[in-house]
């Protein structure tokens, strides 16, 4: 605060405060071509990364098959319910065709397999550290060495010119 810089006090975690987390350290890349998206995080903790991706995953995939479990129920009831009040054979038919797709779509989204999206493959931890990078280390060193070496010169030549 000396600086004017503001020092928050510390909060627990919340929801928003994991969402902003991981909006800032999770990368998400989407392949149009391949229908795939990439999820990919940077942290001093291999493991923890890996297992936070994990658990996004699993997360967003048990949200979307709540809502199709959900949404496939409401449509089976309706349609049950449709069914006993109609009696013309064409539109019994057409029922009971879409009640067997919404009863196809509650068993998918009743196991316990991926149901919106499947993995690939476990995650993938880098062997090597990924940061720092030490080109970029190396190439700031040279310009900030260079810099504060004309500046020392510039400042020596001054000094030897006011004296003379």
């Amino acid at each position: 605060s000396v600086l004017g810089i503001p020092v928050y006090p510390w909060e627990s975690p919340d929801a928003a405060r994991l969402q902003e987390y991981i909006e800032k350290n999770v990368l998400i890349v989407k392949d149009q071509k391949k229908s795939l998206t990439t999820l990919s995080m940077e942290d001093k903790n291999p493991a923890y990364a890996s297992h936070l991706l994990t658990s996004i995953h699993r997360a967003a995939d048990n949200v979307i098959r709540e809502r199709a479990l959900n949404r496939s129920t409401q449509y089976i009831n309706y349609i049950s319910e449709k069914l006993r009040e109609v009696s013309l054979a064409e539109h019994r038919e057409a029922l009971a065709e879409t009640l067997g797709e919404q009863e196809r779509v509650r068993m998918m989204s009743s196991s316990n397999l991926p149901y919106a999206a499947e993995p690939l493959g476990a995650p993938i931890v880098s062997l090597r550290p990924t940061s720092p990078k030490p080109g970029l280390i190396l190439a700031l060193g040279v310009i900030m060495g260079g810099a504060l070496g004309v500046l020392t010169a510039a400042v020596l030549l001054i000094r030897k010119n006011m004296k003379g």
